[in-house]
């Protein structure tokens, strides 16, 4: 039997079936694809991902403290210098341990480039470094501002070396909690702030967001 009359006999095996049980058979298909795309996003997501890293032991114990009052879990790595939480949960623990004044041995600032050497470091690596001590160095001016209990800084920054004309220019968003909760009379201060210190950003692409909404 040739190849084309084995494909028309499963042609006509399929029509057979009639549309009510195509359908049933098409529904099928789609439930096990989509079971089979989740499965394998929940399996390939890390369990846990890293809190804050270079810690001493003094705030490694402050933090448990604080995320286990808080119902926050979490573990410590075999060197004893990081806390990790479960995936999803790292913004609000960070955002809590803010108000907290925690941690204060961590490398967030520009103290993240005193452990690197430029050995072995990708361009990619070492703008991806330059973005989070900037972001921090950033959150830290805020946290020193009246009202402010705890700020997080997120920065978006064009790929650089690309010349394409739909570049996109660089923006952020900062998450800052006040006291009292619904104060925003810091916000435009805090983007000036923001934009000031990066180059090529205007005000309005600076996003203000309060933790509490």
């Amino acid at each position: 039997m040739s190849g084309r009359e084995q494909a028309e006999r499963l042609w006509s095996n399929i029509v057979e079936l009639g549309p009510r049980r195509l359908a049933a058979l098409g529904l099928i298909g789609l439930v096990v694809f989509l079971a089979v795309g989740l499965g394998a996003y929940y399996l390939s997501r890390p369990a846990q991902e890293t809190l804050y890293t270079g810690l001493s032991r003094e705030d490694v114990a402050r933090i448990g403290g604080v995320l286990k009052d808080a119902g926050i879990r979490f573990d410590v790595s075999a060197d004893g210098a990081a806390v990790l939480v479960p995936y999803g949960n790292t913004a609000q623990a960070r955002m809590l341990l803010a108000e907290k004044g925690l941690p204060q041995s961590s490398k967030s600032g520009y103290e993240l480039f005193n452990d690197l050497g430029s050995l072995g470091m990708t361009s990619f690596m070492q703008e991806m470094t330059r973005v989070r001590a900037l972001e921090g160095e950033i959150a830290r001016t805020i946290q020193g501002m009246k009202g402010v209990r705890a700020a997080r800084v997120h920065i978006v920054l064009p790929e650089r070396g690309s010349f394409r004309r739909d570049q996109q220019p660089p923006s952020a968003s900062v998450v800052v909690r006040t006291e009292p909760a619904d104060d925003r009379s810091g916000a435009q201060a805090i983007r000036q702030l923001v934009a000031s210190a990066i180059p090529g950003m205007k005000p309005d692409r600076v996003t203000v967001i309060g933790a509490d909404g």
